[in-house]
């Protein structure tokens, strides 16, 4: 009798090991198209048999546990390759979008608009008092103009349209962050007598959606927990804990369990994260300020010739200048006051008009010679500088400020140290401690913006300070003009002032007019620094505009004045050829170079403004191709290791078919065995 049960138990087992196998088998099938889904099996194992009449016996089969096909190695090897793919496929989708913004396979392109413009320029030697000419060079001009705006523009478009990428998919990171941390802990709480394999499978495909986001880490913990960290070491999950990441000003902060934050930027290397920040702190940046360095030689360039030139007829009335200085009134702060050259002259020519012909006379500033009324100041540095060979940098504030005479708050840096020191007005000389060195004020009357101090070996100072010449302010520079200007006129008869950081030259009545410039004179360039007798006006790409005094084309500089007489000949075309020629004049141009998590970098080539446009162009051509590059390499990566990971762990439909057929063979031989059993006992109590 007892034999008939154990052999009825062990068909019981049978049919019920056999029936899990079946289910094990279902849910393979069911899953095949599941993403993520690793292919389950159900091992099965005899049990412990007994001894029965001296003879040990099996008693049957179990199924421990449902098992999953999966090497979590090859796993996070995916998971890092669909990372860094996502990351160069988002850079390449934006920079795509670049060479769109920037092609020169269209009318509209710069390139082809700046040599419209030179074009104009050729047009209008030819016919030098031509209404027609003149107004095509005004238009041409407007055009290259709109199209540097347009364009800048655009790349600030591009950085609004990566913060509105990156906004949503710092808000999913946090997201999965905290259903990660929730499987977690309900992985805990199951796997204290099993496993939990559709949970991992499902923290698992989680997983690979945040690596597609943002770089991670991922580390199991003896509980069966996962700790994900992000940016190189950042903790985002941490058992059943999440800690949010948030984006402000374009920076992705981590915070941590108390509040505090820090700037994991820098550190992203992978996910569409990495693809982005990449464009918003390397690309973008690079080439708007190439686009603002060309825009600004462009016009510096054009500007520079066209100051010198003069146009039908001299000017009358009020002239303001198109640029402005910081509120010292320092000319050195034009926004182009780095290229005046103060070794050479100011010259302007008065057009007197009380007598027929007209009579002329030109007044010329020397800009080398010190400013009226005004007393450098002398810096006398002592003692021994905490830092050798180094150069530690001033710098005063607020601008325009009279060290002894104002308050005013001095800045200093060196290689390894900073600091600031404030200033009361009193006489001089004063003196300051900074860094072990004492600095000593000896005399000054005139602004002052920057200046530095050298050390040697033995850390002892030597100063060095601006020129006589960069100690002019707008003031100084009107007070020299009229000066100038009534001795030579005995009166005022064109005045200089200042108004809003501008320098204005008025002729004070109907009879006097003025001009720049003449063929004789060696310019220095303060002219087109402070924006008089300019074609264009404005900074940068962003700002860049014909100036609105050009709005009457009689004053676009086709002519250059006779240096004997002052007078200007009809039909005289030397300033438009001059133009014509700029573009292919040579100049230094800076082209950066920008890391993220390091200081951009500056390199000065000399170019024409077409070879650097050319260059600029064709350095995002490289740029797209190697992302191009990255990506390709990279899909490859991941297709390699998906067929890998295929082939361990996706579902066979084929093999489950076999398995299928298995099961229900054993489960239908078990039936047997069961109906069997039943047969011999219901024969056994028959025989009673």
């Amino acid at each position: 009798m007892s034999g008939i049960a154990m052999v009825m138990n062990t068909a019981k087992g049978a049919l019920a090991a056999q029936q899990l196998g079946l289910n094990v088998v279902g849910n393979n099938i069911a899953n095949v198209n599941s993403p993520g889904y690793s292919r389950q099996s159900s091992p099965q194992t005899p049990t412990l048999p007994v001894s029965i009449a001296g003879f040990l016996l099996g008693t049957g089969v179990a199924v421990e546990a449902i098992q999953q096909a999966a090497d979590q190695l090859l796993e996070n090897r995916l998971i890092d390759a669909k990372s860094g793919l996502a990351g160069f496929k988002e850079a390449s989708l934006f920079m795509n979008v670049l060479e769109g913004i920037f092609t020169e396979n269209t009318e509209n392109s710069l390139g082809t608009q700046m040599a419209a413009f030179w074009n104009a320029w050729q047009d209008l030697s030819n016919n030098p008092s031509g209404a027609a000419e003149r107004e095509a060079v005004f238009e041409k001009g407007r055009q290259v103009a709109d199209l540097f705006n347009t364009l800048s523009a655009q790349l600030a478009q591009m950085e609004g349209d990566l913060t509105a990428k990156m906004t949503p998919a710092v808000e999913r990171i946090n997201a999965i962050s905290g259903n990660i941390a929730a499987l977690n802990n309900q992985i805990i709480g199951l796997e204290v007598n099993q496993v939990a394999n559709s949970l991992r499978d499902e923290r698992n495909a989680l997983l690979t959606e945040l690596s597609e986001l943002i770089d991670t880490r991922s580390f199991e913990q003896p509980d069966g927990s996962l700790t994900v960290t992000v940016a190189k070491g950042f903790p985002v999950v941490s058992s059943a804990d999440s800690y949010p990441l948030e984006l402000a000003g374009g920076r992705i902060l981590w915070q941590n369990s108390s509040g505090g934050t820090v700037d994991i930027s820098d550190k992203i290397s992978g996910g569409q994260l990495h693809g982005w920040l990449e464009i918003q702190d390397e690309v973008l940046p690079k080439y708007t300020a190439e686009l603002d360095a060309l825009a600004q030689e462009f016009a510096w360039a054009v500007n520079q010739v066209h100051s010198q030139g003069v146009g039908l007829e001299y000017f009358s009335g009020s002239v303001t200048g198109a640029h402005a200085t910081d509120p010292s009134g320092l000319l050195t702060t034009l926004p182009m006051g780095d290229k005046v050259d103060t070794a050479k002259d100011f010259k302007m020519w008065i057009q007197d008009n009380r007598t027929s012909p007209p009579g002329y006379d030109a007044v010329v500033i020397d800009l080398d010679a010190k400013p009226p009324s005004v007393s450098p100041l002398t810096v006398a540095p002592s003692g021994a500088a905490n830092s050798v060979l180094d150069t530690y940098t001033f710098k005063v504030s607020p601008p325009g400020a009279v060290i002894g005479a104002d308050p005013v708050e001095i800045t200093w840096a060196s290689s390894v140290a900073e600091g600031t020191i404030a200033l009361a007005p009193g006489a001089l000389p004063l003196s300051i401690a900074v860094d072990g060195m004492d600095v000593a004020f000896t005399a000054a009357t005139g602004a002052l913006a920057e200046f530095t101090i050298s050390t040697d070996a033995q850390g002892v100072p030597t100063a060095s300070l601006p020129s006589d010449s960069d100690y002019w302010t707008l003031g100084d520079f009107a007070t020299a003009f009229n000066t100038a200007v009534s001795a030579q006129f005995g009166g005022p008869v064109v005045a200089a002032s200042v108004a809003d950081n501008r320098l204005v030259f008025s002729a004070q009545s109907a009879d006097y007019r003025f001009a720049f410039g003449d063929d004789g004179f060696d310019d220095s360039g303060l002219g087109g620094a402070l924006g008089f007798n300019t074609f264009f006006a404005g900074e940068d790409a962003a700002g860049i505009s014909v100036n609105t005094l050009l709005a009457d084309k009689s004053y676009i500089a086709a002519a250059r004045i006779d240096a004997a007489s002052g007078a200007v000949t009809a039909g005289d075309n030397r300033n438009a050829l001059a133009l014509a020629d700029v573009q292919h004049d040579t100049c230094g141009i800076v082209q950066w170079t920008f890391a993220r998590g390091s200081a951009a970098t500056a390199t000065e080539f000399t170019s024409t403004l077409e070879g650097f446009h050319g260059r600029m162009v064709g350095s995002m051509g490289l740029q797209a191709l190697r992302f191009y590059q990255s990506q390709e390499s990279a899909g490859l990566m991941v297709n390699s290791l998906q067929q890998q990971r295929d082939s361990v762990s996706a579902v066979s439909l084929d093999e489950e078919m076999i398995n299928l057929i298995k099961y229900q063979q054993a489960y239908t031989a078990a039936s047997k065995l069961l109906s069997v059993s039943d047969e011999m006992l219901i024969a056994l109590i028959n025989s009673r």
